[in-house]
């Protein structure tokens, strides 16, 4: 991709000392141009289906800050599974309601096994 594509995946990035985004708000994944707070294009966190529903709604809190403050596009919530279970409707109902406050930049994305594609959930 070279030149035309400046953005960078990142993971676990330590926010130690930022002026902006503090140390704490480390997401899993990010997809920015390193050093510009105005490239912040996507934002990840990845879940399992049996997460709690206090790290559900901590994640989502740290996207939604991450969404505001530290400018980024967008944010992907990723929920997976290793099995043929079907996403629980209390993590659907907790996402959208995440999503229409964050003017529906909250995406859901949904890995029900190995060998499955991720299906994009709208909420």
């Amino acid at each position: 991709m070279g030149d035309t594509f400046p953005y960078k995946l990142d993971g676990e990035v330590d926010k130690q000392g930022h002026p902006v985004i503090p140390g704490e708000k480390k997401p899993d994944f990010i997809v920015h141009v390193p050093g510009k707070m105005d490239k912040n294009l996507v934002v990840i966190e990845v879940k399992p289906v049996t997460v709690d529903s206090d790290g559900l709604r901590d994640d989502l809190e740290k996207l939604k800050w991450l969404l505001d403050k530290g400018r980024y596009c967008w944010a992907i919530m990723v929920i997976y599974s290793d099995s043929k279970r079907k996403i629980p409707k209390e993590i659907l109902f907790k996402v959208a309601n995440f999503s229409r406050r964050c003017k529906k930049r909250i995406l859901l994305a949904w890995h029900s096994g190995w060998g499955k594609e991720i299906q994009i959930i709208q909420c």
